[in-house]
């Protein structure tokens, strides 16, 4: 950084205020940092990590072979007993780490392709429990649940069939149109009947 000043007495102010910019600006310090997505930076460890465990489970000894002919039959057995088992340990440590890299390694479309999986699951859970989950069935007549939280009123809604329609717990015998788990709820709790718009 150059600073410009002036000698003369009427630029002063100016020439005090440039060095203490000055100053400040000598003051800064700046450091270099590789701009690096964080979870590229994280595979990228974990394959450093699976390479370092790969080199400890290709057969290196944990104990050099020249200390291992000096101990007596009993230290010698406790000594490979050790090491088999952080063989062992190293072993474990990088299937986990290999399961890591594989699982942050998906491309988008596989995280979108297991995220829709996931919706149909939920939605075909839902339906089986008797949850409205399309505009045809929130057309229908409804039962809506109330709760002491006013957020979670009407945030169920069980769509009535035409038809009987069942209501239980999940653990019935027979299959429930609309499924409800409560303290004094019965197997098979009720039955409600639907003839056009009449319930």
């Amino acid at each position: 950084m150059i600073a410009a000043l002036s000698p003369a007495d009427i630029n002063y102010e100016e020439t005090l205020s440039t060095l203490r910019y000055a100053d400040r600006a000598k003051q800064i310090v700046n450091t270099a940092v590789v701009n690096e997505d964080p979870n590229e930076k994280m595979i990228r460890e974990l394959k450093e990590e699976v390479e370092r465990l790969r080199a400890l489970t290709a057969g290196q000894a944990v104990v050099p072979q020249a200390d291992l002919e000096k101990l007596t039959a009993a230290a010698r057995q406790e000594v490979e007993e050790k090491a088999a088992a952080e063989m062992q340990a190293y072993k474990e440590e990088l299937e986990q780490s290999q399961k890591l890299i594989e699982s942050m390694s998906k491309s988008w479309e596989q995280k979108v392709q297991e995220a829709d999986e996931m919706q149909q699951q939920r939605q075909h859970i839902l339906q089986e429990m008797g949850i409205a989950m399309n505009e045809d069935e929130l057309k229908l007549p409804q039962l809506v649940n109330i709760n002491e939280d006013p957020f979670k009123s009407g945030a169920i809604i069980y769509a009535l069939k035409e038809g009987p329609t069942t209501v239980g717990r999940p653990d019935s015998e027979e299959p429930q149109g609309i499924k409800l788990v409560g303290l004094n709820m019965s197997k098979q709790h009720g039955l409600l009947k639907r003839e056009g718009r009449v319930v």
